[in-house]
């Protein structure tokens, strides 16, 4: 005996296609929820996923959103510092800054205080201290530092003896980026340039990976100067 299986409709399988998540069931910091193309699958064994079909209920109707909301959270665990890094340089990853406060920050940061977090600040409407103090986030790691934190006290001397009368364009001009990104940290804020300190920071965005620069840590944690300058009090 013949069977045939059901034909599934070419619009229902488009949607299943553009809708297809990993979806892990921990807050292991080295898995992702990510979106992942048919196209891209040519063995079964080059990915496991979970294929589910079902309507989200509306919160704003009394819809339950439980299981979504378990998803998101476990994904925003799941980013890491760099991720975080990119997001404040190129400002284009669309975060929910909310839940990059309460699920990212602790574990993207868990080695270091240096991760940016005042522009996420920012767009919860925290701008000053005080409103950080009352808000309940327990971040003071990643929060409460000063521009002196950023700075290296084994440079502090050769910044003094050939830098200290100049401004961020002219470190730019006259360093190696590598040079540049040790001093910068050590001029007043009104001395830099926040909109050529991001075109620097784009351009060296590469040297960030720590596989890839022995310089890694000194741009990175430029970044979180350009944050704490840019969105910070």
């Amino acid at each position: 005996m013949n069977y045939s299986k059901r034909k599934i409709p070419a619009r229902i399988l488009r949607y299943c296609k553009e809708q297809l998540y990993e979806i892990v069931k921990s807050k292991d910091p080295d898995k992702k929820i990510s979106v992942v193309s048919i196209d891209e699958i040519e063995n079964k064994s080059d990915v496991e996923f979970l294929v589910g079909v079902g309507v989200m209920g509306n919160a704003a109707t009394g819809g339950n959103n439980s299981i979504f909301s378990n998803i998101s959270e476990v994904g925003y665990a799941a980013f890491d510092a760099k991720e975080l890094i990119e997001d404040a340089i190129y400002q284009s990853k669309n975060f929910d800054s909310k839940m990059i406060l309460e699920q990212t920050i602790r574990n993207a940061g868990r080695t270091t205080k240096y991760v940016p977090v005042f522009k996420y600040l920012s767009e919860t409407g925290i701008t000053t201290l005080d409103s950080y103090k009352t808000s309940g986030l327990q971040l003071d790691k990643w929060v409460c530092k000063t521009p002196r934190d950023f700075r290296l006290g084994a440079y502090a001397k050769p910044f003094l003896r050939n830098h200290k009368a100049k401004n961020s364009t002219e470190i730019i001009a006259t360093c190696t980026p590598e040079n540049a990104a040790i001093y910068i940290p050590f001029l007043k804020k009104e001395n830099i340039d926040i909109d050529l300190l991001e075109k620097f920071l784009k351009e060296n965005y590469s040297k960030m990976d720590y596989s890839a620069s022995n310089y890694a840590s000194y741009y990175r944690k430029l970044v979180c100067l350009y944050d704490l300058y840019k969105w910070g009090w």
